[in-house]
């Protein structure tokens, strides 16, 4: 009997030791499971914080590209050209003094063979007229760089002005 019961106390030693290891080993999990899922939350909260940061982001880039498209409309609303030829230049010139009822007293062109055209233009007019042909110069379809401008006054109401408008032609030749 002293043997069974000495075998007995065995098995409840090692029956006592296998549970107390498996208590340690669910501890151990639990504890590991624990951080595990703590590391997890931390880096689900890290992703949302960079996913909001995406996002502000895109709707910035978002905005800035509808603004960009705002200002290229603009742009495109007022396309230039270039002059084809100096018969074109001419004819801008001549049809913007005419149309304001500016007398034109010389025209003279100044190309320098590079493709830029200049011309001289002298003429004389009421004072608004004279600002009327200015101002639609600067507004005209065709491309034109008012190089130079001189305005004098008569005593009669009339003003005399002498300028020089350049341009690029479309062709690259005078």
């Amino acid at each position: 009997m002293a043997d069974e019961d000495r075998s007995r106390r065995i098995r409840q030693l090692i029956l006592v030791v296998l549970l107390g290891m498996v208590f340690v080993g669910l501890l151990y999990a639990g504890a590991r499971t624990s951080r595990m899922l703590e590391q997890e939350r931390r880096e689900a909260m890290l992703k949302a914080v960079e996913e909001r940061e995406a996002l502000k982001e895109v709707q910035k880039t978002s905005q800035l590209l509808q603004a960009y498209k705002k200002t290229l409309s603009r742009y495109e609303e007022h396309r230039v050209s270039f002059p084809a030829d100096r018969v074109a230049v001419y004819a801008a010139v001549e049809q913007t003094l005419t149309g304001h009822g500016v007398e034109m007293d010389k025209i003279t062109p100044k190309g320098d063979g590079s493709g830029r055209y200049s011309v001289q233009v002298r003429f004389t007019g009421p004072y608004y007229s004279v600002l009327g042909t200015l101002a639609e110069w600067r507004t005209m379809a065709d491309l034109m760089l008012m190089q130079s401008l001189s305005l004098s006054w008569s005593g009669d109401g009339e003003v005399s002005c002498s300028a020089v408008l350049a341009t690029q032609l479309v062709g690259g030749k005078d």
